[in-house]
């Protein structure tokens, strides 16, 4: 069975258990009795549908061997050679990647050459501006010279 069917059949369970109940606590008017077994209920019918990923991983890894190995004839393969398309299905995608970066610095230097050449400036980027430091602020009070830059513990002292 695939994975879509375990669910609709998981479904078709969970679907089938709930209506085996009968009637619902919607016909009772005692109100902490049937908020306590509603809960009971609920937390009783939860159940995890479909497969677990280990399985769905264990599927994937069989679909895996059953398109690349499980129709091979390794009979005439005594020393065990490698295959050539297999290995280049392989590599392929990695080497397109780097070949793509190198060809993309390629570009941007011959645009920067043609952008000397035509005499355009090419765009700085902007730095972001440094925060300014903050001043303290002189205190408006009488004898505030005497205390600006003072820590309060040397106030403190002093005062004491």
């Amino acid at each position: 069975m695939t994975a879509e069917e375990l669910a609709a059949k998981a479904e078709e369970e969970a679907a089938s258990s709930g209506k085996k109940g009968g009637k619902k606590d919607g016909g009772k008017k005692g109100g902490k009795k049937g908020k306590k077994e509603d809960k009971d209920d609920e937390s009783k019918n939860v159940a995890k549908i479909g497969p677990s990923e280990v399985v769905l991983k264990f599927d994937e890894f069989y679909l895996d061997y059953n398109t690349t190995w499980a129709t091979r004839d390794e009979t005439d393969n005594y020393d065990q050679g490698y295959d050539r398309p297999m290995a280049r299905d392989a590599v392929e995608p990695l080497v397109r990647k780097k070949k793509e970066k190198i060809v993309d610095k390629m570009i941007e230097q011959e645009l920067k050459n043609m952008m000397i050449l035509a005499k355009i400036k090419p765009k700085k980027k902007k730095k972001p501006k440094k925060a300014k430091k903050k001043k303290p602020k002189k205190i408006k009070l009488p004898g505030g010279k005497a205390v600006f830059g003072r820590d309060e513990y040397e106030l403190l002292i002093e005062l004491i």
